[in-house]
């Protein structure tokens, strides 16, 4: 039930363009309905503003996916990541011309020397209360070395900070806490809810996310504050657990979650075996965050994501806990 107006929608739009190279240029293929924030905002509006051209279909399918792409020169594709890696596939045994797309467009489609190494590109922030991304950095450049691994800068007009979940005091820098977001962006409310259940007096709304600022104003993103679980009384953050094991050569996805109060993750990795996972999640992680529970996966398509493309975190954690019995 959330509410936007033309205004903030066209102004989270346009905060965005520059970010995500979208120009008169661009012809940019999105395979998102247009009913969701994603697909409206990231597709239809962002065109229709930058004078560029969308490119889309009824019903995605990897051969005429691939054909539609081809034909039409797209030089942008915005998708799903488990997408661009199935597309990827078949691209290479179709044949299909995709030279193209440029640099920005989702890696897994792009060249080898076109791909930017892990975690130097922001991973857009953003939610549907923001109409989309709020935060971020040029798709087709590295950030500082500093920031790697970090979701960009907030956009231009966007106020973030972050403040202390019980006191609701902002951190110092480098503190993490729940991310809170201001700007005309922003959503005007939500249906049935009152202001003053959504925003601080201040106009601040708490997004429910976990981040953190560093001092050149990077955000960090540390998942949804509901996911944070503890170990033997201690804290993990599953995106803290995902990104160190994704450093591990030859892992090509990783999905960590609670089981039965242990650190459960699921692997689609290149011929690793748990004992290898393991001995690589020690060099990088303290002991109570590496996982005891694990299950490896042959691709991405075994991975369970609802209807959006997104991680469906309750049948992972059910196909961890079968490792169990």
């Amino acid at each position: 039930g959330v509410i936007h107006s033309h205004g903030n929608a066209l102004a989270a739009v346009r905060a965005g363009l520059s970010a995500r190279r979208i120009d008169a240029d661009t012809r940019l293929y999105v395979p998102m309905p247009f009913f969701w924030v994603g697909g409206f905002g990231t597709g239809l509006l962002s065109v229709l503003d930058a004078g560029a051209t969308l490119v889309t279909e009824a019903i995605p399918q990897p051969e005429s996916t691939l054909r539609l792409m081809e034909r039409e020169r797209v030089t942008s594709f915005r998708g799903w990541p488990a997408q661009a890696e199935e597309l990827a596939r078949h691209a290479t045994e179709l044949g299909a011309d995709l030279s193209s797309l440029r640099p920005g467009s989702l890696e897994a489609l792009l060249p080898a020397d076109q791909r930017s190494a892990p975690g130097a590109r922001a991973n857009l922030l953003g939610m549907t209360e923001s109409f989309g991304p709020y935060c971020g950095y040029a798709m087709d450049t590295d950030m500082p070395r500093s920031a790697w691994g970090s979701c960009g800068r907030p956009f231009d007009g966007v106020d973030v900070r972050i403040v202390d979940r019980d006191s609701g005091e902002p951190v110092t820098a480098g503190g993490i806490g729940e991310i809170q977001i201001r700007g005309p962006q922003l959503m005007r409310g939500i249906c049935r809810r009152s202001r003053e259940d959504l925003f601080t007096v201040d106009g601040f709304y708490a997004t429910g996310d976990l981040g953190r600022l560093d001092e050149d104003g990077f955000l960090f993103y540390h998942g949804r504050c509901d996911d944070m679980f503890k170990v033997s009384g201690a804290g993990v953050y599953p995106s803290e657990v995902m990104a160190a094991l994704r450093q591990i050569a030859g892992v090509r996805g990783a999905f960590v979650t609670e089981v039965n109060g242990r650190v459960g993750a699921a692997v689609v990795c290149d011929g690793l075996t748990i004992e290898q996972l393991r001995t690589g999640a020690r060099r990088l992680l303290s002991t109570f965050k590496v996982p005891t529970v694990w299950l490896l996966l042959d691709s991405d398509d075994d991975v369970p994501r609802g209807a959006t493309g997104k991680l469906d975190v309750g049948r992972l954690r059910g196909m961890l806990a079968d490792t169990l019995l």
